[in-house]
C-alpha cells in the first residue's frame, strides 16, 4: 500500500498524465501554469502537451531512483520509458509511463524505511489478499487511463491489462474483469 501512495504522490492522481479540457486545471507534481489539451490523434498533440508529459515523467524517474533501496535496480520498463522520453511521441511516452507504473506497483514494495525493494508477493493467486489488493487497483488505474485516449492508445492500454494483469492470475478477460469488480467492491 505504501508503494501505491508513493507512486500516487508522484503523479498526483491516476489521471495526472491525461490532458484535460482546456478550461480544467489538474494538480501535478510539477506546477504548471496552464492546462493541457485532451489526448488526441498523434498529429494533433502539441509540443507543449509532450513537454508537460516529459517533465512529469522525468520527475517520476528521478524520484523513483532515490526511493530504491541500495542495490535495487529500476524495473526493466525504466529503459523503454527513458527511450520514449528521449525519442518517443506523446502516445508512446504515455504508454511507457503506464507500463512503468504498473511494473513498480506489481514488482516492488515499500519497506518500513520507506525504500522500494522487490516484492515477495508474486500476485499469481486470485485468492491471496495481496493479489486482491494490487491487481484490481492496477486494473482500475489502467481503465482510468483508457478514458479520453485515442483508439490505438486504448488498445495498447488494454494489452497492458491483459499481458501484465490478467495473465498473471491466468484468467481470461471476462473472468478477470468480473474478479476485479468483485474485489473492488470488497
Amino acid at each position: 500500500m505504501k508503494l501505491l501512495a508513493f507512486l500516487a504522490a508522484a503523479v498526483i492522481s491516476a489521471n495526472a498524465f491525461l490532458p484535460r479540457n482546456k478550461t480544467q486545471h489538474t494538480p501535478s507534481l510539477i506546477k504548471r501554469p496552464r492546462p493541457v489539451a485532451p489526448i488526441v490523434a498523434l498529429s494533433a498533440v502539441s509540443q507543449e502537451d509532450t513537454d508537460v508529459l516529459k517533465e512529469r515523467v522525468r520527475g517520476l524517474l528521478d524520484m523513483t531512483q532515490t526511493m530504491l533501496a541500495d542495490g535495487v535496480p529500476m524495473p526493466a520498463s525504466a529503459a523503454p520509458l527513458e527511450n520514449a522520453y528521449e525519442q518517443g511521441t506523446y502516445n508512446e511516452l504515455f504508454l511507457q509511463f503506464i507500463t512503468f507504473f504498473v511494473d513498480m506497483k506489481l514488482n516492488y514494495d515499500v519497506g518500513d524505511d520507506d525504500l522500494c525493494r522487490p516484492t515477495v508477493f508474486p500476485c499469481t493467486d486470485p485468492g491471496d489478499e495481496v493479489t486482491k489488493e494490487k491487481l484490481p487497483q492496477m486494473y482500475q488505474f489502467c481503465h482510468s487511463m483508457i478514458d479520453g485516449a485515442d483508439p490505438e492508445v486504448q488498445l495498447q492500454i488494454w494489452r497492458i491489462i491483459v499481458d501484465k494483469l490478467a495473465s498473471r492470475v491466468e484468467m481470461d478477460n471476462d473472468s478477470f474483469n468480473d474478479w476485479c469488480v468483485d474485489a473492488l467492491k470488497g
